[in-house]
């Protein structure tokens, strides 16, 4: 029996004008009330951007930067964060690299101000909440949990490779969609955040369904009892997942859903 359901926002849960049916799915959460089911957003977004997604709705368990943070009836909980040693040595890679980023703390996300302008609009697109900086030593006070960056899809694997021959152990870069990649703590992932959040409400992995479509989500689709891969998820999801559903552009997950709580 499926007592929680997990799903990923990006490619998977949202279509490809980056909205849903809201309509629907407040008409399946009640359902998902009724039965008890916890409907959990597990995302390498910004908790404050995941939020806006669902203004109006109560009852959801949020899972932003890729599991670096949990927030549950608006109560954060750190699940793991750069120390500022770290911090600066990544990035002083990236500047060396001449790699712009997006730092992602747990009150807001920074970048500079001398961003080219398709780079800046990628970072008010997923940050809801975003600084602009004259420099990174004027970084202010805040708990990094996450390095986010756009690279063009023909380079993505190349800047993955060479970002992780630099790092030292512990810190790795993963990608997160055809041209997103992300810099995070080893461990700190979607399935480990999802493991201590079902730990908390006491219940199993065995009865998860999740869902979704980058390598971002390896570990939660790995994890869950029940895990599917949208049509249009890279081969390694689907390889993970134990079913294939349709695309995130026919509402795919809002119909699953609705098949699971029936």
């Amino acid at each position: 029996m499926i007592t929680a359901i997990a799903t990923d926002m990006d490619g998977t849960f949202l279509d490809e004008q980056s909205t849903y049916d809201k309509k629907y799915f407040s008409a399946l959460q009640q359902k998902m009330n009724a039965k008890g089911i916890r409907f959990i957003v597990a995302s390498g977004n910004q908790y404050f951007k995941l939020k806006s997604y669902f203004e109006d709705i109560k009852d959801i368990i949020f899972i932003s930067e890729n599991g670096g943070i949990i927030t549950i009836n608006d109560e954060v909980e750190i699940v793991a964060s750069f120390n500022s040693k770290e911090v600066g040595q990544v990035l002083s890679l990236l500047a060396d690299l001449k790699i712009p980023v997006v730092v992602c703390g747990a009150k807001s996300a920074y970048t500079l101000e001398s961003v080219s302008k398709e780079f800046e609009t990628f970072a008010h697109k997923y940050y809801e909440k975003l600084e602009l900086l004259s420099s990174f030593e004027q970084l202010p006070e805040d708990t990094v949990v996450k390095f986010a960056t756009i690279i063009p899809e023909a380079e993505l694997a190349t800047v993955t490779a060479t970002l992780n021959s630099h790092f030292k152990k512990g810190i790795k870069a993963v990608t997160s969609g055809n041209i997103y990649l992300d810099i995070v703590l080893e461990g700190s992932n979607k399935g480990a955040a999802l493991e201590k959040v079902l730990r908390e409400l006491e219940l199993s992995p065995q009865n998860l369904a999740s869902f979704g479509d980058a390598n971002n989500d390896l570990e939660m689709l790995e994890m869950s009892g029940y895990s599917y891969a949208v049509a249009n998820a890279n081969d390694q999801a689907k390889a993970r997942a134990k079913w294939i559903i349709g695309s995130n552009k026919e509402k795919a997950v809002l119909s699953q859903i609705e098949k699971i709580i029936q």
